[in-house]
């Protein structure tokens, strides 16, 4: 007997984590990357009115919310450095920036600070061992079906924010 499901859909479906948190800190990367960076925007201006001082409140109460619902801080922080040194990088690359190299060795350098710290609170002082079903992926999954679910999950939203909009 065929099977038209395997055949048609394949391993489109399989995702990298049997955890749903892997998935949350996954979506809380971007929006805690833009609250971050609006509380050092609004950190540059704090002695110049109370408007400036109500907009960190705000940022800074974001950025703890976000923290909160983050499972693993470690990793979620080490991908944004990732992510900013990377771009920092890329700039000094394309551009030949002096500043830009700064920016990318002072957030490399936070990376792996931020790896070896954090693997040594968690080895010596939580002493709590890594959840294999977090990382691990299934040996069955493709780039092309995190592709595939992740746009559809976008869309999805996309769609729903614009009926929740109107």
């Amino acid at each position: 007997m065929v099977d038209w499901k395997r055949i048609i859909v394949g391993n489109a479906f399989r995702l990298p984590s049997r955890d749903p948190r892997y998935y949350l800190d996954l979506a809380l990367i971007v929006p805690l990357f833009f609250a971050g960076l609006f509380l050092l925007e609004s950190l540059q201006g704090i002695r110049t009115g109370r408007w400036e001082l109500h907009q960190t409140g705000i940022a800074a109460g974001l950025v703890c919310l976000f923290l909160l619902l983050i499972k693993d801080h470690i990793r979620v922080i080490a991908e944004i450095l990732y992510t900013l040194a990377f771009l920092a990088w890329w700039h000094y690359a394309m551009h030949g920036d002096r500043e830009s190299l700064k920016f990318y060795l002072f957030f490399f350098l936070g990376l792996v600070l931020t790896i070896f710290v954090g693997a040594v609170f968690r080895a010596l002082v939580l002493k709590t061992p890594i959840d294999p079903m977090y990382y691990h992926p299934d040996k069955g999954t493709s780039v092309a079906g995190i592709v595939l679910v992740l746009g559809l999950l976008f869309a999805i939203a996309v769609v729903g924010i614009a009926f929740a909009y109107r």
